[in-house]
């Protein structure tokens, strides 16, 4: 894989940087509200950050995933930026989140709602599409959910 190391979001330093490669993806990139991007679940207890960085603390990846309930977590906020992307740290981080999510053994079910343009790429990573299509902040979107 790369030279990337991927840490859970514990600090605030580290999670403005989550904030920020979200900023420059989501808001910035596509174009989308900033109040779609942050929202009610950005607190502590609700959403659990990860950042990855690449040699000299250089940010490049984002993920997130929070409890739906106490057996589904939902992966959210999978980002990386424009100039590493194509180099396997968005798989990476996805990867890294669902081996942490695997621990708890009271998740039964991972699931995530994808822009259109990703469903292959999580298609790859094990996950599978269900329902009908629906649209957030204007984009495409589909839910998925992962098969062990």
């Amino acid at each position: 894989m790369s030279e990337m190391t991927i840490i859970e979001a514990t600090k605030k330093y580290d999670y403005a940087m989550c904030i920020h490669l979200r900023t420059m993806v989501f808001v910035i990139g596509q174009d989308c509200p900033l109040h779609y991007d942050i929202e009610s679940y950005e607190d502590e207890e609700s959403a659990v950050n990860f950042i990855g960085y690449l040699v000299g603390d250089r940010p490049a990846a984002t993920a997130r995933y929070r409890m739906v309930d106490k057996n589904t977590a939902k992966i959210e906020r999978v980002a990386v930026l424009d100039e590493h992307r194509g180099k396997g740290l968005g798989k990476e981080i996805v990867l890294n989140v669902l081996d942490v999510l695997k621990e708890n053994k009271a998740i039964k079910t991972i699931q995530l709602g994808t822009q259109d343009q990703a469903i292959d790429f999580y298609g790859k990573l094990g996950f599978v599409k269900y329902g009908d299509g629906f649209m957030d902040a204007g984009i495409p979107h589909h839910m998925m959910e992962y098969k062990k």
